[in-house]
């Protein structure tokens, strides 16, 4: 056997369900874990395997997420890949002999990422027309002393503020 002996506890104790404990195991050891569990042709990794792998792509998902995909573990790849929003890193902590990632899978994550950043900034270009708001639309106002306000129909409220947007967005 090739494994370590804390490894191939951890498995067997996985495999017999004999409380394991994996909280205080970091990625190199998860890693270490996911190599046994796919040399010895465990077909679903257990629940708290993938768990503790999600777990761990807050902190390094650029990690996690080679593992995912090495291992084949969608579920996780796709938590690396949220996670991978909060920490842009691009695999700078990566050292170039540990990076296990085929450019299909690259390419995926590099994607994720493009499509993400456009669908944040439409987000943001949408709501951009608020800033220009000076007065709440009709009905929003809590004080009933606003005249105009409540004798201005809704569609003239709208038309006015779509101006405004117009106006707004031509400079963007």
């Amino acid at each position: 056997l090739t494994e370590s002996s804390s490894v191939l506890e951890t498995l067997l104790r996985l495999m017999y369900c004999m409380n394991t404990r994996l909280a205080d195991l970091d990625s190199s050891s998860m890693f270490h874990l996911c190599v046994a569990l796919d040399k010895y042709c465990v077909k679903s990794y257990p629940h708290a395997v993938v768990e503790r792998l999600i777990a761990l792509a807050h902190d390094v998902p650029e990690i996690i997420y080679m593992h995912a995909c090495r291992f084949r573990l969608h579920e996780v790849a796709v938590a690396a890949a949220k996670a991978s929003l909060r920490l842009p890193r691009l695999f700078a902590s990566v050292s170039s002999a540990d990076r296990n990632l085929s450019a299909r899978q690259y390419h995926a994550l590099a994607t994720y990422w493009s499509d993400c950043r456009e669908k944040a900034v439409s987000v943001l270009h949408d709501l951009v027309w608020m800033d220009d708001l000076d007065t709440p639309p009709p009905g929003l106002s809590r004080s009933r002393d606003c005249e105009k306000c409540y004798r201005a129909s809704p569609r003239a409220w709208l038309e006015g503020v779509r101006e405004r947007s117009r106006i707004r967005s031509a400079h963007y």
